[in-house]
C-alpha cells in the first residue's frame, strides 16, 4: 500500500513536471506564430484592400495588432517570473490569448468574406487553413492552445461557405469541415506521442539522476566509512598498545607495589578498550533496530539526580560548575534511553568546556517539554553543525585524546532521538558556548510508583554450564573463571565435541555459552539449537561474540538468545551467568 501511494505520488510529480515543460515550450516558441500572424494578417491586407473596405480592413489589423501586443507583454512577464514559478495559470492565461487570436481569425471568414468573387473566397480560406494547421507547429506542446486557436478559426468561414449554396462554396466547406475534424484527430494523436516521448525523456533522466545520487551517496558511505576504520583502528590501538607495554612490565616485576599499580594500569586500558567496543555495540544495535522502545510515564527529576550524582565529580575535576535545575516534570518516553542520550549530552559538554560550567535544565513548551544542556564551552562553528552527529567526528580533538572522548557519543544520541521519535537541534556561537535542546512528550497521568530495586543475582554453585568456544585461550579462561564462581563446567572446542562431552558425562547443562563464530564455518546459533536438540528440554542460551555486525545482532534476538559481545568485564560476566541461571530456575 505504502509503495503503491509513493509511486501515485511520483506519478502526480511527474505529470506535473510534464505540464511545465509543454507550457515553457509553448512560450519559447511563441514567436513564431507571432512572426506568422505578422506576415499572414499583412498579406490579407494587402490582398483584399480594394475588395473590402478599407475601414473593416483597418480595424481588423488593428485589432489583431493589439492581440499579439497584450501576448508580447505576457511573453514578456512569463520569462522574467521567479524560476521557481511554474504554475498551471501561464498555460491558462497563454491559451486565453490564442482563443481570443482565433475568434479574431475566424471573424475574417465573415468580415472578410468578399460577395460574389470566388477567387478572393478560395484564397481566403486556405489562408484561414493554413494559418489553422501552421498553429498547430507552434502550439503542438500544449494542446488546448491549439484547440483555443484553431477550431475559432475554422468555423466561421466554413460556415459561411456551406451557407452560401453554391456548388463550388459547398465543396470548399464540406473539404474544410473535413479538414478540421481529420486535423483534430492527427493533433490529438501527434500531442500523445510528444507526450510520451516527453515522459520517457524526463523518466530517464530521473533514473540517471537517481543512479548519480546513488553513486555519489556509495561514494560518501565508502569515505564515511574509511573515515570510520581509519578512527577507530586509532582509538582501538591505542589501549591495546598499552595492555602490551603494561603485560611486558609486569612479567619483569616482582615489588608487590609495583605489581599492583601497573594491575590497576592494565585495567584502565581495559576500561578504555571496553568504552570504544561497547559504543561501536551501540552504533550497531542502533543501526540493526534491535533496540526496542519501552515508553512509560516517569519523573524525570529521578533521571537528573543520577546524572547530577555521576558526573559532578567530573565537572569538580575540572573547577567546572555543573548545576542541574530541580523539576517535577513527568515526562512520558523510554527512561533508559532519555538516560542515555542525556549521559551522552552532559559529558560531551563538560569535554569540551574549558571553563564556566554546565547547566541541565527542562523547559515545558505546549504537549512537549524541552530538555536543555547549556555549556560555557568552545561552541561549534556553523558550518560544522551538521557534522557533529557523524562516528568520530570531533572538533579541537586531532590528536585524539581519548580525555575528550571518542567521538560516537553524539552519533549514538541521533540515533536514539530518531528511534524515540522525537527531535533534537542545536545551537552554538564559537567562543561562547553550546546549547543542545532534546524535545520530550509530556505524560497526561502521574508517575508510577517507585519500584524496589532488585537484588544483585546470587550464583548457584554445583550448576552445571556448558561452553562451546573454539578459541584455547579464552575457552581456558571462562572455564577457570566460572569454575572459581563454583559452577560444574564443561568445556568443549565444537558443536560434536560438545555432544560427545554431554553423552559421556552424563550431563544436562543449566545454562549454554557459545562463540558465534566457531571451526569448519559453524556458528554459535547452530552450535546451540543441536546442543537443545539433544537434550530435548529448553535451557538458556548465550551467545558471545566480537562481531558487532547488525546481522548477528537480529539472528541472535530472532532466537530469544541473549547476546554478549567481547571483550565482556568480569563482574558483568558473572552477574550475566547469575541472571540466566536464576531464570532458568524459576521458570
Amino acid at each position: 500500500m505504502q509503495d503503491t501511494a509513493i509511486r501515485a505520488a511520483d506519478d502526480v510529480t511527474l505529470n506535473q513536471h510534464i505540464r511545465a515543460l509543454a507550457v515553457d515550450q509553448l512560450y519559447r516558441q511563441a514567436s513564431l506564430m507571432q512572426l506568422l500572424t505578422l506576415l499572414n494578417s499583412g498579406f490579407l491586407v494587402y490582398l483584399l484592400w480594394g475588395a473590402i473596405a478599407s475601414e473593416v480592413l483597418l480595424s481588423w489589423l488593428a485589432l489583431l495588432a493589439f492581440v499579439a501586443l497584450g501576448r508580447g507583454v505576457l511573453i514578456y512577464r512569463y520569462f522574467n517570473r521567479p524560476r521557481r514559478d511554474m504554475a498551471p495559470r501561464w498555460g491558462n492565461y497563454f491559451t486565453l490569448a490564442a482563443l481570443v487570436g482565433g475568434m479574431i481569425w475566424g471573424s475574417a471568414g465573415v468580415l472578410l468574406f468578399a460577395p460574389d468573387q470566388i477567387a478572393y473566397q478560395v484564397i481566403l480560406f486556405f489562408l484561414l487553413t493554413g494559418m489553422g494547421a501552421g498553429s498547430y507547429v507552434a502550439n503542438s506542446s500544449h494542446l488546448p492552445t491549439f484547440y483555443a486557436f484553431f477550431v475559432p478559426t475554422m468555423i466561421p468561414a466554413i460556415v459561411r461557405l456551406l451557407s452560401e449554396g453554391d456548388k463550388l462554396q459547398i465543396t470548399l466547406g464540406l473539404w474544410g469541415a473535413a479538414f478540421m475534424i481529420t486535423f483534430l484527430f492527427f493533433a490529438r494523436s501527434a500531442s500523445q506521442k510528444q507526450q510520451e516521448a516527453i515522459r520517457l525523456r524526463l523518466h530517464n533522466q530521473i533514473l540517471a539522476d537517481e543512479m548519480a545520487n546513488k553513486h555519489k551517496a556509495a561514494e560518501r558511505a565508502n569515505m564515511s566509512k574509511t573515515r570510520f576504520l581509519a578512527a577507530a583502528s586509532h582509538d582501538l590501538r591505542q589501549p591495546l598498545f598499552a595492555l602490551g607495554l603494561y603485560t611486558e612490565m609486569l612479567e619483569h616485576e616482582s615489588d608487590p607495589e609495583k605489581i599492583h599499580t601497573i594491575a590497576a594500569f592494565i585495567k584502565q586500558s581495559f576500561v578504555s578498550l571496553k568504552g570504544l567496543l561497547d559504543a561501536l555495540l551501540d552504533i550497531s544495535k542502533l543501526d540493526a533496530g534491535v533496540v526496542k522502545v519501552h515508553k512509560e510515564s516517569f519523573p524525570l527529576q529521578k533521571v537528573f539526580d543520577r546524572i547530577q550524582c555521576d558526573y559532578e565529580p567530573l565537572a569538580r575535576e575540572k573547577n567546572l560548575a555543573f548545576r542541574v535545575v530541580a523539576t517535577s516534570a513527568v515526562v512520558f518516553s523510554d527512561p533508559t534511553l532519555v538516560e542515555r542520550i542525556l549521559r551522552n549530552l552532559v559529558s560531551n559538554a563538560i569535554n569540551y568546556t574549558r571553563e564556566g560550567g554546565v547547566l541541565l535544565g527542562y523547559r515545558r513548551r505546549g504537549p512537549h517539554g524541552e530538555i536543555q544542556v547549556y555549556d560555557t564551552g568552545i561552541g561549534i562553528p556553523n558550518h560544522e553543525l551538521e557534522n557533529i552527529f557523524q562516528e568520530f567526528h570531533q572538533l579541537a580533538n586531532p590528536e585524539r585524546d581519548r580525555g575528550k572522548g571518542i567521538g560516537l557519543g553524539l552519533a549514538i544520541v541521533q540515533r536514539l532521538s530518531g528511534l524515540l521519535g522525537e527531535k533534537i537541534s542545536v545551537q552554538s556561537q564559537v567562543g561562547r558556548g553550546t546549547t543542545v535542546c532534546f524535545s520530550l512528550q509530556r505524560s497526561n497521568g502521574s508517575a508510577p510508583a517507585a519500584i524496589r530495586d532488585e537484588e544483585p543475582p546470587k550464583t548457584h554453585p554445583n550448576a552445571t554450564i556448558l561452553i562451546i568456544e573454539d578459541d584455547n585461550e579464552v575457552r581456558r579462561s571462562m572455564q577457570s573463571f566460572l569454575a572459581e564462581l563454583g559452577y560444574i563446567v564443561l568445556a568443549a572446542d565444537s558443536e560434536d565435541e560438545a555432544l560427545r562431552l554431554l553423552l559421556r558425562e552424563k550431563a544436562v547443562p543449566g545454562l549454554i555459552i557459545s562463540d558465534y563464530r566457531l571451526r569448519n564455518e559453524r556458528n554459535g546459533v547452530a552450535a546451540a539449537e543441536a546442543v537443545l536438540a539433544f537434550l530435548g528440554k529448553a535451557r538458556p542460551v548465550m551467545i558471545i561474540t566480537g562481531d558487532t555486525a547488525p546481522e548477528r545482532l537480529r539472528e541472535a534476538s530472532s532466537h530469544g538468545y541473549r547476546l554478549l559481545h567481547k571483550p565482556l568485564a568480569p563482574q558483568e560476566f558473572r552477574l550475566a551467568v547469575a541472571e540466566m541461571l536464576n531464570r532458568a530456575k524459576s521458570s
